[in-house]
């Protein structure tokens, strides 16, 4: 990958991604679980800032803390969920 694909955006999704798994322990073991669409589910409700969206067996005080979050991290926070997502069903294939 060319350097200039890593556009600031791109980048806060990867700063994220690897702070899901260095720092939370989100790895692709750990996402396995998740094969009801859950991490796409949390992404589509961070884009859509409808709590409504977010699982219902999630966490609401991490909902919380998402909401607080400028909208840029928001949207990075949004796009860590769809990359875990991605590579679960790459692993799974």
């Amino acid at each position: 990958m060319k350097a200039e694909f890593l556009t600031s955006g791109v980048v806060d999704i990867l700063k994220e991604r690897s702070e899901q798994i260095h720092k939370h322990n989100h790895t692709l073991k750990s996402d396995a679980k998740y094969t009801k669409g859950e991490l796409q589910q949390v992404a589509i409700a961070i884009i859509a800032m409808d709590i409504n969206l977010y699982p219902k067996d999630w966490n609401q005080v991490h909902w919380d803390k998402i909401a607080k979050k400028p909208r840029t991290e928001q949207l990075a926070i949004a796009g860590a969920f769809l990359a875990a997502e991605i590579d679960r069903l790459k692993k799974n294939t």
